[in-house]
């Protein structure tokens, strides 16, 4: 016979009264753990408790004025004694201060006990680094003591001294692209025990507030410098700017990669290229669900709502405004890239402050558009033998590198704005007309033709010779030249600005903030610290960041001695590369490495050498 709804129903109501009466075991009661102590009502409550007195307890509720669920200091409970770690007999390596080792070497010259086996050295405590030993002997009861083998940083804060190695280690990482991760991997190859992460990572971060505030004070005395400049010149306190933001990641199709950004502004009339101002944005938030955003100290300084692209005008209306507020210099002219954000900001800001600021675009990025532009040309006929990329590439080199060269020396010999638009736009028409074989204007109209040379030669052109394009390719390139080239565009450029010097501030801002690491603490920090060590040096930013930690190192220490020759090599590689030999050998090695396309139908050999397959792992099928 069947069950029924109701027989199931019966046997559920059972089944519910019987699993937990009185005597019934549970299914995993093999798997219970069993205490060793058995859990009475005396355990439970026999532990013993220090109260303070009645009195005590009302007076410090009655005096307490701090929030209602945090107990007063009195009623709070007290912390346990930590019990002397003992004596650490590893056989690791450690860090110790010479003149530290004397003096421990010192006090324990006076131990006399004949059984020289019952005496013990060991490692008694530890700050990271920093390491204090302890001499004894158990036959005599010798004992030297807690000996520091570190030296200590010099501070009038509350608190112990800290040590100058672990100082040290984290400066390492503020001023190179080391991480925690990587300090740690260092001192473990060099059998030596690295600090925690916590102990590092808090270090880095006191020393990029430090930083900050060095930077800070930096770049008002750059400002101060630059506006004294300007005035010796007779141009006031008015100077001339340049501009450039930068993204810890590119933006992609669809999904913006990009949380951190930085923009610098430097100054173009000293000659030294100095930062005066800086600004920094970032989505991210080391403590993203615990904090809520409104303090000072929350490294969250864009809302992470907007797009990080936008930042750009952002930061570049903060700089200036900044700028402006100190009162210290004024800016007369401001270059960036060709970018319509800032064309935008320079307006309103000067509308704003009622003050009028000269717009310039990048000369190089200029002449990368009309590189872009001449190759995205689809020519209709070309000679027999041609390939079109080929051509269309070398064409908009030559054409790059003759728009430069005429720019550069109409400058200098037309100095006025006036001037050198006209001239300009004269040199621009008539570059196609030269490379086509024509140079009766090029006595009058060009600076950079060398065509009654006898020494002139086309190889520099497409294939080694003129251009020789039908009359609809001649029309297309023209057009190309006269609108990326127009009056308007030319006033833009008129200065012949760059803002080169604003991406080596990127480079180096990303050397200390690697884009393949997300720094949302520290990043703000970091990107100071940048923009000290182009104003000083990598070599005097460190120990001008050193001195401010307490670190007195002396004139003779490895640490000045290093740092200064840093500067000093870094000063030499830096005017090496200013010369015309290593700049011919620069062009020489990338017409080697980027040319090989170019130069197939050439005398030149571009065949590569046979490879020799040292190990082939393939399956020959003849041989099985």
């Amino acid at each position: 016979m069947p069950r029924t709804d109701r027989h199931r129903q019966g046997k559920k109501k059972k089944t519910r009264k019987t699993t937990f009466l009185k005597g019934h075991l549970p299914w995993n009661k093999d798997q219970q753990p069993i205490s060793s102590v058995p859990c009475t009502e005396s355990t439970s409550v026999n532990i013993p408790v220090c109260r303070p007195e009645k009195a005590i307890y009302d007076a410090s509720i009655l005096k307490y004025e701090g929030p209602p669920n945090t107990l007063p200091g009195k009623l709070r409970p007290k912390h346990e004694r930590k019990e002397d770690e003992p004596l650490d007999n590893s056989s690791e390596n450690i860090i110790v201060n010479f003149c530290k080792l004397k003096e421990f070497i010192k006090s324990s010259i006076s131990h006399n006990c004949r059984r020289q086996d019952s005496f013990n050295v060991a490692i008694a405590k530890r700050k990271g680094l920093c390491v204090c030993l302890q001499a004894s002997c158990t036959n005599c009861g010798f004992d030297t003591g807690v000996h520091k083998l570190y030296t200590e940083c010099t501070s009038n804060k509350r608190g112990p001294a800290a040590g100058c190695l672990n100082e040290g280690l984290s400066m390492a990482t503020v001023k190179s692209k080391m991480g925690g991760t990587d300090v740690q991997m260092l001192m473990a190859c060099l059998d030596i025990r690295a600090p925690s992460l916590t102990i590092i990572n808090n270090k880095i971060n006191k020393q990029c507030e430090k930083m900050i505030e060095l930077n800070e004070k930096s770049m008002v005395e750059n400002q101060k410098f630059a506006g004294q400049v300007a005035t010796f010149i007779g141009e006031g306190n008015n100077i001339d700017v340049e501009t450039d933001t930068c993204f810890n990641n590119r933006n992609q199709t669809g999904y913006e990669a990009g949380t951190q950004s930085f923009c610098p502004v430097i100054e173009k009339t000293t000659g030294l290229n100095l930062p005066i101002a800086m600004a920094t944005a970032s989505k991210l938030c080391s403590k993203i669900n615990m904090c809520t955003h409104e303090n000072n100290k929350c490294s969250l300084t864009y809302n992470p709502d907007e797009s990080i692209s936008s930042s750009e005008s952002k930061l570049t209306t903060k700089n200036l405004q900044k700028i402006h507020d100190l009162k210290i210099v004024s800016i007369k002219s401001l270059t960036s890239d060709a970018s319509s954000q800032i064309s935008k900001v320079v307006r309103e800001v000067g509308k704003k402050n009622e003050i009028v600021i000269k717009y310039f675009q990048c000369f190089v990025h200029r002449l990368r558009t009309i590189q872009k532009k001449v190759k995205s040309i689809q020519f209709l006929k070309l000679p027999a033998g041609y390939d079109q990329d080929i051509f269309r590439q070398k064409l908009a080199t030559c054409i790059r590198s003759r728009v430069r060269l005429e720019l550069v020396r109409i400058k200098k010999k037309y100095p006025a704005e006036g001037a050198f638009v006209t001239r300009a736009l004269m040199a621009m028409k008539n570059i196609v007309t030269c490379f086509s074989g024509s140079h009766t204007y090029c006595a009058e109209r060009s600076l950079a033709c060398n065509a009654h040379l006898e020494s002139f030669s086309t190889q520099y052109l497409p294939y080694g010779s003129y251009l020789s394009l039908v009359t609809e390719d001649r029309r297309k390139l023209e057009s190309v030249m006269n609108k990326s080239l127009t009056t308007e565009i030319l006033n833009k450029i008129a200065n012949l600005y760059t803002t080169n010097q604003c991406e080596s501030l990127h480079h180096r801002v990303f050397t200390y903030a690697p884009k393949s690491v997300l720094f949302s603490r520290n990043f703000n920090g970091l990107c100071h610290s940048a923009c000290h060590s182009s104003t000083f040096g990598t070599g005097k930013s460190s120990v001008l960041l050193a001195k401010s930690l307490g670190l007195n190192f002396s004139k003779c220490a490895p640490f000045f001695r290093y740092m200064t020759r840093k500067d000093i090599l870094a000063l030499y590689h830096s005017q090496r590369k200013k010369t015309p030999k290593y700049k011919i050998q620069r062009y020489l090695a990338k017409c080697r490495k980027s040319n090989r396309k170019i130069r197939q139908g050439s005398l030149y050999s571009n065949a590569c050498n046979e490879l020799v397959q040292i190990h082939n792992y393939a399956i020959n099928v003849n041989k099985h």
